[in-house]
Order: structure tokens, then sequence, then C-alpha cells
């Protein structure tokens, strides 16, 4: 992918989004839980 192309930012967020719902969701739900 070029960084040139205008929907990199967007895959790149995307990404992101997924490997931060996937990895870090159930810790932070548990947390959250935890401190209600």
């Amino acid at each position: 992918i070029s960084l040139k192309n205008p929907d990199y930012p967007f895959l790149v967020i995307m990404l992101v989004k997924s490997y931060i719902a996937s990895h870090f969701a159930p810790a932070f739900a548990m947390v959250t839980g935890a401190t209600r």
C-alpha cells in the first residue's frame, strides 16, 4: 500500500480498532464491571 493512497489512514484506523477490540475489550469489560 502506498502512503499516498487516500484509503491508507482509514485502513490503519480499522486495523487498530479491530486490534483494540479483540485484545483490550474483554479486559476493559472486566475492569469496568469490577469497579461498578
